[in-house]
């Protein structure tokens, strides 16, 4: 009861956490710094430390600042914590740096963590292209982990990156265990569906304004299984240059992807047909196209996808079968089995009129 210290300073020290006989993690030029420390009063702690994870030699630069009280119970307290950090691959490159405002974290050993409002910004490199670095910010008001099961409760998660904002509600359940699982919702309101495009891996054609492209919204329930990487959306829907996309249900497993889809009516506007061109083959006039829609499910992966139950309306007429596509992006192979009402082989001419005879491309081939 009467311990009273001035002071705690340490400097460069050096601290290896070893895991069966070998180092996994090593701690070095640690420094740590504190206020007056006395039973049950709040200190300054400044702690600068860098690490290595030596599994994967990625190495994190850390420099922190909180108002600590400590229980002899081992229960934590930090207050008005801010922490810069900086992280680094293999190589030593430097792709992520940032830093991070807590308000109020409360740790009890073996029981709870918990934190309140948390703001924390970072540059980091894109997953699509190293040499481009992403602008993000992540935010949210609570956070309540149950340290005994690993359950996790996360309120108002806020994430941001290059112009795109998302909301999230998020829940984990058993995250230590077999049946892992991570739940909750997504809402994004008018992002930049150019940054979207981009961040996706697709490379925009140069004659093509990022105005031109506008806003798009998005939203869905999901579910992640974080053992399988399994993926299952609920209600997602999707509006982005003039298209409302809707499905009901999705699962992604592995490779397979697997939904109910249904894609309103809508007139291929100059932007779409501009971002399609260079998937189409020659020939094709896809300023004649019309009115486009589709529902079905569709099953498939990588390398081949099946439509069925298809209904389409393409080219002034209603489509209905399935399709088959096999070899995606590489000489693709189209069966299947369609059938449609009447519809005017001039609309159809008008699109694909380079792979028809001369002799046909006429007025007077009517309906069909």
């Amino acid at each position: 009861p009467g311990l009273g210290i001035e002071g705690v300073e340490l400097r460069g020290a050096r601290v290896t956490w070893r895991e069966d006989g070998a180092p996994r993690f090593i701690l070095s030029e640690l420094s740590l710094s504190t206020g007056a420390v006395a039973p049950a009063t709040p200190v300054d702690v400044d702690v600068e430390v860098n690490m290595l994870d030596v599994a994967t030699q990625r190495t994190f630069q850390i420099a922190a600042v909180s108002n600590v009280s400590a229980e002899l119970s081992g229960a934590v307290t930090a207050a008005d914590s801010t922490i810069d950090f900086v992280i680094g691959d293999s190589s030593g490159r430097e792709d992520v740096q940032g830093s991070a405002s807590i308000d109020r974290l409360e740790f009890v050993p073996g029981r709870e963590l918990r934190t309140g409002a948390v703001r924390m910004t970072n540059t980091l490199d894109s997953p699509v292209d190293a040499d481009t670095q992403l602008a993000s910010e992540v935010s949210w008001q609570a956070l309540d982990i149950d340290l005994e099961t690993l359950d996790v409760v996360v309120d108002e998660l806020d994430a941001a990156a290059n112009g795109i904002r998302a909301r999230f509600q998020l829940t984990g359940e058993d995250l230590a265990g077999d049946a892992a699982l991570l739940r909750g919702s997504v809402v994004v309101d008018d992002a930049p569906a150019a940054e979207a495009i981009r961040l996706s891996g697709v490379e925009l054609p140069a004659d093509l304004a990022v105005e031109e492209l506008g806003n798009f919204s998005s939203s869905t329930g999901f579910s992640l299984d974080l053992n399988s990487g399994d993926v299952e959306l609920s209600n997602l829907t999707l509006s982005v240059l003039g298209i409302d996309l809707r499905a009901q249900e999705a699962t992604l497993r592995g490779d397979s992807l697997a939904t109910q889809l249904s894609i309103a009516p809508f007139q291929p506007n100059d932007a779409i047909r501009r971002l399609i061109a260079p998937y189409m083959p020659e020939g094709i006039d896809t300023t004649q196209i019309g009115t486009v829609g589709l529902s079905a499910r569709i099953d498939g992966t990588s390398e081949q996808m099946q439509l069925t139950g298809m209904r389409a309306t393409a080219l002034g007429a209603e489509i209905s079968g399935e399709i088959r596509i096999d070899q995606i992006g590489a000489d693709p192979v189209i069966a299947g089995d369609i059938s449609s009402n009447q519809f005017s082989t001039s609309e159809i001419f008008a699109v694909i009129g380079d792979f028809v005879p001369e002799a046909l491309r006429s007025d007077t081939a009517g309906s069909a």
